[in-house]
C-alpha cells in the first residue's frame, strides 16, 4: 500500500468553510420531516415543547435555574427540573426569547443537535485522519440510524443533544492523551459538563467510557494520561454539579421506581430490553416502543457503511500496525455490543446505577461513535484513489442500505409517503450531491451524498409515519393556548378516550413526590382547602414559582395549599417564615390563626441544591482566576 496521499479539501481553518458547508447541507435534509409536519407520535409526544413553554415562563418571570414546574400536574406542580437537565430547555428559550413559537424554537434545537453532531464527529475523526476521510466518516456517522430513532421514534431531544456532543469529549480526551494542553483540559471539562447538563444517563455513560479511557493509559503505563484525564474530567464534574449533586441527593423524595422497576403497562426494567445480534442488521424502521424479547417494533440496526469497514478493520488486525491501530477502538465496539446482550445480564444486575439506564440499547450512542471513528481509519486508509476499496465498498453498502431499507420499509408501511415531504428529501439529496461535488474537491465531494443516500429510506419511512400520526393544531404547542401558564395549569388536553391526564413527563407517576399519598382531586385543582370545612380565600398573585393568597379563616385550623410539598419550598405567614408539612395528599400543609392572613410560598430551592450551584460556581471562577494567572505569568516571563 502506499502512502498516505494528500488531503483534497483543505487543511488548517481554509477546511472549515467546507465543513460547515456540508454539515448545514447534511442537517437540513436529516431535518425534512422535521420542518414539513407539525408533530407526531413518538414515544415522548409533546413532553419537550410543553417543557420548553414551561421553562422559559419561568427564566421570563426571573429564575435563572428553574427546578419546580409550577403549572404541571394539574397546577400543582413538581420537581421535574430538578431532574431533568437544563440546556436544552435554555437553548430554547433563547429562540424562543427571539419571538419564535415554542414550537419553532423546539425544532430549530433538533436542527442544532444535528449540527453539532456534525462537528463533533468530524472533530473527533480529524485527530485520526486526513480532512477528506473525516469529512466523509462525519456524514456517515451523523446520518447512523440511531440518531433517527432517538428523534424521530423516541423523540428523547435530551439524549440527542447530549449524544451530539459525546464525540466532542472524546476528542479532546484523545487530544490530551497526546499531550499536556491545558486548553484541550478544559475544553474536557466543559463539554463534559454540558452533557450532564443535557441529559444524566448519556452524561453517566460518558464518564464511564472516560474513566475506562483513563484505566487504558494506566495499563499502558501512561501514568501522566491517566491523572491529565482524571483530573480533568473531575473538574467537569464540578461544573455540572449544580444539576447531578441536588438530581441525586434528592431522589429518594421522588418516585423513582418508574424509571428501573415499572413492569405493567410498560417496562422500563433492563432485562426486558436486550437486543438479539440479528437486529444490528434489520433495516426495517419502525415506530413502536422497545418490547421484551426479539418482538421490538424500533429499529436498532448498525450503519451499513460503518458495518462495512470492521470486516477490513479485522483483517489488518493480522499487522502489528493494525494491531496499534484498530485494536483499542474494535475492542471497545466489541464491549459495547456485549453490554446490548443476555450474556452481560451479570453486569446489568451487579454493577451500581446501571440499572438507571433502563434500555441496554442506550449504548448505541456509544457504538455510533466508536463505530464512526473506525469507519475514519478505514477511509483514512484507503482515500488513494489507486484503492478501489473505499468507493466501491461505499457505493455498495450505500445502495444495500438504500435496497433493502426501501423494501422493508415498503412492506411494513400501508399508506403512500406524503408528495411535498418526499420531493423535498429528494431534492435536497440532489442538491447535496451537487453542491458538494462543486465545493469539495476529489473522491471526497462524490463520496458524501451516498451516506444521505443509505438514509433516506429512514427519511421516508418518518415522512409516512408523520404523515399519519400528525398531532392537530390544538394539541401541540404551538397552540398559543397550551403555551399559557392557564391551560397547563388546568390541563385540560385530553389523551385515551378522552380521560383528563396531567401535563407530566413520559409517565405520571415518574418523579412525583413520595409524600403523595393520595393523588389530589382534577377538580379539585387550584382551591385551597380548609380542614375544618369552613373558610374563603383570594389568589393575589402567581408568578414563576410563587404564589400569593389572603384567607380568612374562624377559627385556628389547618390548611392544605395547591402545591405539591417537597424540600425547598419557603413559605411566609403574615410576614414569618413557618414550617410546613405534607398532607395525606402530598400538599404543603401549615397551621393557620383565626382571621385574616397572608400566604406565599416561593420554591427557592433546598439547601443542597444552593451548595451544588455554590460549588459550580467556584469552581467556575476559581478556574477563571487560575487562567489569568497563568496568562499574565507567561506574558510577564516572555
Amino acid at each position: 500500500m502506499s502512502g498516505p496521499p494528500e488531503s483534497t479539501v483543505p487543511e488548517g481553518r481554509r477546511e472549515w468553510p467546507v465543513v460547515i458547508l456540508v454539515s448545514i447541507l447534511v442537517a437540513i435534509a436529516a431535518s425534512i420531516p422535521v420542518f414539513c409536519f407539525r408533530w407526531w407520535a413518538t414515544h415522548d409526544s409533546i413532553s419537550y415543547p410543553l417543557r420548553l413553554a414551561e421553562f422559559s415562563q419561568h427564566v421570563f418571570e426571573g429564575e435563572w435555574y428553574p427546578r419546580w414546574a409550577s403549572n404541571f400536574y394539574w397546577g400543582y406542580g413538581y420537581p421535574l427540573f430538578n431532574f431533568y437537565p437544563p440546556l436544552g430547555n435554555y437553548i430554547g428559550t433563547a429562540i424562543h426569547a427571539v419571538g419564535a413559537p415554542v414550537l419553532t424554537a423546539t425544532k430549530c434545537l433538533e436542527l442544532i443537535t444535528w449540527l453539532v453532531a456534525f462537528a463533533g464527529l468530524y472533530r473527533l475523526c480529524r485527530l485520526l485522519v486526513t480532512a477528506d476521510a473525516a469529512l466523509l466518516a462525519a456524514a456517515t456517522g451523523t446520518l447512523a440510524p440511531y440518531r433517527f430513532v432517538d428523534i424521530y421514534v423516541r423523540g428523547d431531544l435530551a439524549e440527542t443533544l447530549a449524544s451530539a456532543l459525546v464525540p466532542l469529549v472524546f476528542a479532546e480526551a484523545l487530544l490530551l492523551a497526546r499531550q499536556s494542553c491545558r486548553a484541550a483540559g478544559l475544553r474536557l471539562a466543559v463539554l463534559l459538563a454540558l452533557v450532564f447538563y443535557s441529559h444524566t444517563l448519556t452524561a453517566f455513560m460518558t464518564s464511564i467510557a472516560l474513566a475506562l479511557f483513563g484505566l487504558w493509559h494506566l495499563a499502558r503505563k501512561n501514568r501522566a494520561g491517566f491523572i491529565r484525564t482524571a483530573l480533568w474530567s473531575g473538574l467537569g464534574l464540578l461544573y455540572s454539579a449544580a444539576y447531578w449533586f441536588p438530581a441525586f441527593a434528592e431522589k429518594k423524595w421522588v418516585n423513582v421506581s418508574v424509571m428501573t422497576q415499572r413492569r405493567d403497562s410498560y417496562t422500563f426494567f433492563w432485562g426486558d430490553h436486550f437486543l438479539e445480534w440479528w437486529q444490528r442488521l434489520d433495516l426495517t424502521f419502525g415506530f413502536g416502543p422497545s418490547l421484551p424479547g426479539p418482538e421490538d417494533r424500533m429499529n436498532f440496526a448498525a450503519s451499513y457503511l460503518i458495518l462495512a469497514a470492521v470486516p477490513y478493520a479485522l483483517c489488518r488486525l493480522r499487522e502489528a500496525g493494525g494491531r496499534r491501530r484498530y485494536g483499542p477502538p474494535l475492542l471497545a465496539l466489541a464491549a459495547v455490543q456485549l453490554m446490548m446482550l443476555p450474556v452481560s445480564s451479570p453486569l446489568w444486575a451487579n454493577l451500581p446505577l446501571i440499572g438507571f439506564f433502563q434500555f441496554p440499547w442506550r449504548f448505541l450512542i456509544l457504538d455510533t461513535v466508536i463505530g464512526t471513528a473506525i469507519f475514519a481509519l478505514a477511509a483514512g486508509e484507503l482515500w488513494d484513489e489507486r484503492q478501489p476499496w473505499l468507493v466501491g465498498g461505499t457505493a455498495a453498502a450505500a445502495s444495500i442500505a438504500f435496497v433493502t431499507g426501501v423494501i422493508q420499509n415498503s412492506l411494513t408501511t400501508v399508506p403512500a409517503p406524503s408528495v411535498i415531504p418526499s420531493l423535498w428529501l429528494l431534492a435536497v439529496i440532489a442538491g447535496t450531491a451537487l453542491l458538494c461535488w462543486k465545493a469539495v474537491p476529489g473522491p471526497a465531494g462524490r463520496l458524501l451524498p451516498l451516506p444521505l443516500l443509505a438514509a433516506a429510506p429512514v427519511l421516508l419511512a418518518t415522512i409516512v409515519h408523520a404523515q399519519a400520526t400528525e398531532y392537530p393544531r390544538s394539541v401541540t404547542a404551538d397552540n398559543p393556548a397550551l403555551s399559557s401558564a392557564a391551560v397547563r395549569r388546568d390541563a385540560s388536553v385530553r389523551f385515551w378516550q378522552g380521560a383528563p391526564r396531567p401535563i407530566e413527563t413520559t409517565a405520571p407517576d415518574e418523579f412525583l413526590p413520595i409524600t403523595v399519598q393520595e393523588i389530589p382531586s382534577y377538580r379539585e385543582r387550584g382551591q385551597v382547602r380548609f380542614e375544618s370545612g369552613t373558610g374563603s380565600y383570594e389568589l393575589l398573585e402567581t408568578r414563576a414559582s410563587l404564589r400569593r393568597w389572603r384567607l380568612e379563616s374562624p377559627g385556628p385550623q389547618p390548611v392544605r395549599l395547591p402545591a405539591f410539598w417537597f424540600p425547598g419550598w419557603e413559605t411566609i405567614l403574615n410576614g414569618t417564615p413557618v414550617p410546613t408539612a405534607p398532607g395525606r395528599d402530598g400538599l404543603i400543609r401549615l397551621e393557620i390563626p383565626a382571621g385574616e392572613n397572608l400566604i406565599s410560598i416561593r420554591y427557592a430551592g433546598s439547601r443542597i441544591s444552593l451548595l451544588a450551584e455554590l460549588i459550580t460556581a467556584l469552581s467556575l471562577a476559581g478556574t477563571g482566576l487560575i487562567w489569568l494567572w497563568t496568562r499574565r505569568r507567561s506574558a510577564a516571563a516572555s
